[in-house]
């Protein structure tokens, strides 16, 4: 009696992944809350502040305001025991397209720390834009600071002249047409020759 056995598949299924490789992540879900808080700062306060008149010797109080501390997310990172490339990365980290459970692949691994890291830049960008027009920041530091850390750029005009004068365009005033059989001939002059 011989026996029926299937021959054994040279292929194998492919494997899907189940955990990510590497060491663990530090990620902890109440960064998201804690993030979120060191960054929500009013942007100044008003202290007091005792100056001595020369002339009589009164003490006068006068208010003065002060710009907080910039919330930077290098030192969210440090107090947290991170760096800031991990920040970024807890942000953006979305699980791999081969991963086991398909409802997961491609999407957030911490969406709420995604969230909360958006909202933290908002609010630092609050805090520079208050401070800046209020003028409570030096004003080439809050330029380099919003270029730097928020989405905002120097706007920069470029003229698309010459001397002044606008650039002259010798395709301006033909046709569709015109323009059509100009490129035909230019195809047919690039086409190699064939003997």
């Amino acid at each position: 009696m011989a026996s029926k056995t299937k021959p054994k598949s040279t292929k194998k299924a492919p494997k899907q992944r189940k955990e990510p490789f590497g060491r663990p992540t530090k990620y902890d879900s109440k960064y998201c809350q804690m993030l979120i808080e060191y960054c929500d700062k009013v942007p100044y306060s008003e202290v007091d502040v005792l100056t001595t008149d020369k002339r009589s010797g009164k003490v006068y109080v006068n208010k003065e305001l002060r710009a907080v501390e910039f919330p930077t997310l290098e030192k969210f990172a440090h107090d947290i025991g991170v760096n800031t490339d991990t920040l970024v990365e807890w942000s953006s980290a979305k699980y791999p397209d081969d991963y086991a459970d398909e409802k997961l692949r491609g999407k957030l691994k911490h969406p709420n720390f995604s969230a909360a890291y958006r909202r933290a830049k908002q609010l630092q960008k609050h805090i520079l834009v208050t401070n800046g027009l209020m003028g409570l920041y030096n004003s080439n530091f809050a330029k380099f600071v919003a270029t730097n850390s928020t989405d905002m750029h120097d706007r920069q005009e470029i003229d698309h002249t010459t001397k002044g004068e606008s650039m002259n365009n010798p395709y301006a005033d033909l046709t569709t047409e015109q323009l059509r059989r100009l490129a035909e001939e230019q195809d047919g002059a690039d086409a190699p020759d064939q003997a």
